[in-house]
């Protein structure tokens, strides 16, 4: 996939900031994809369209054990996030104490 016309890149970089431009002639001339790196972005991902309004999305995977470990990945990004989120808003804090 050596076209650099390709909007693949554009929508990479917006869906997954941690992805420079300057590796973008790395991932051109890449002939293998690490699965296990494309699981850690589906949170990112599911994020950016959740921002978008446009869930629900469909994600394939053939490999069932992948599968489970995207599952088990934003499950425990949304548990780490929410903790954090506890941990450091007043709000939710308040509402807790009055609970």
């Amino acid at each position: 996939m050596e076209k650099p016309e390709s909007p693949f890149y554009a929508l990479q970089q917006s869906v997954d900031p941690s992805v420079q431009a300057d590796s973008t002639a790395k991932i051109q001339r890449c002939s293998y994809s690490n699965p296990v790196h494309n699981i850690d972005r589906l949170f990112t991902l599911a994020y950016e369209l959740h921002e978008q309004n446009a869930l629900p999305a469909l994600v394939f995977n053939y490999d069932r054990s992948q599968c489970e470990t995207a599952a088990r990945s934003i499950v425990s990004e949304l548990i780490d996030t929410e903790a954090a989120f506890k941990e450091s808003d007043r709000i939710w804090k308040k509402k807790l104490r009055e609970f």
